[in-house]
């Protein structure tokens, strides 16, 4: 991964405590990347990276403009891979405006912002699959909520230099290098957690600056799915709910049926209620998506 150019680039990095920062922080390194940290607990990194000559760390928030100027001076990119670690944790969404006004200071329109959110986050909560939708909405809401809100930020900003990168669900172990990359429309095997280490190795192979490829677009990464619905530049609309129907009819009628068999009239009631709830937040949804092919991509 290491380039002729890696000592000219300053990698910012927010949030690099977490799983997936560290993980940049330390391929960053590897790389022969200058890297550059703003945490609060100056005790988190261990002794390989500190003395680091190409590491510095920034003591300050993430919610501190100026704080956040100082680590965006003359960084080539940076990183964000904040996380809310408390159940209603709003700390991405409350973030972004001030990450926003920062890069307004510094005004330096070469700076790639590169933003961690997830999958089932935008636009492409509508190609994952129902397991992890249902996760999504009912497991994890406010989490995801915030993450939108995030994206929406980034989105709405003046600075253009960005992209996302939304990771299937994390988890630990090294570096594999057999993950898949793709755009809005792209599902990974949403049951199958990604490393972060192949988070961040997606990060650094694909999102710096100087490589376009996903710029001011979304890049979603996971391990292969069963399959993938995505085709050249196209404006796809996704299917309406089944839930054992082709609508919101067929939902209803199937959850009558279930309901009967459980209680009765009164389960057929309730069924039939709740089927036509289902139908109804799976219905259609048209959705305008500039895609992309997905790729496969190994060390």
């Amino acid at each position: 991964m290491t380039s002729p150019t890696a000592s000219t680039k300053l990698i910012a990095i927010i949030g690099a405590t977490g799983g997936t920062g560290l993980a940049c922080v330390e391929q960053s390194l590897k790389a022969g990347y200058r890297v550059r940290v703003l945490v609060r607990n100056a005790s988190a990194f261990n002794a390989e990276i500190t003395n680091n000559p190409n590491f510095e760390m920034l003591m300050g928030s993430v919610t501190d403009v100026d704080a956040l100027e100082r680590l965006f001076t003359g960084a080539t990119d940076i990183i964000n891979s904040l996380g809310g670690k408390e159940k209603n944790s709003t700390i991405c969404s409350d973030s972004q405006p001030v990450i926003n006004k920062a890069l307004l200071k510094i005004n330096n329109p070469s700076t790639r912002l590169i933003t961690v959110t997830s999958i089932s986050v935008g636009d492409n909560y509508w190609y994952s699959g129902k397991f992890t939708r249902a996760f999504a909405s009912w497991i994890i809401p406010n989490a995801i909520t915030d993450k939108n809100k995030q994206e929406r930020e980034i989105v709405r900003s003046a600075h253009s230099n960005w992209c996302i990168v939304r990771p299937a669900g994390l988890g630990d172990g090294p570096v594999t290098g057999k993950y898949q990359i793709g755009d809005a429309t792209f599902a990974p095997a949403g049951s199958k957690q990604i490393a972060r280490q192949d988070v961040a190795h997606a990060i650094l192979a694909n999102c710096l600056s100087g490589n376009d490829t996903w710029l001011r677009l979304p890049m979603t990464v996971g391990y292969p799915p069963r399959f993938h619905k995505s085709d050249s530049l196209k404006q796809v609309s996704s299917t309406q709910g089944t839930c054992g129907g082709t609508n919101v009819l067929g939902c209803a009628v199937t959850g009558a049926g279930a309901g009967a068999l459980i209680g009765g009239p009164i389960g057929a009631g309730i069924g039939a209620v709740g089927g036509f709830i289902v139908g109804q937040f799976a219905g259609r949804r048209t959705v305008t998506t500039i895609t992309k092919s997905c790729q496969s991509s190994t060390i």
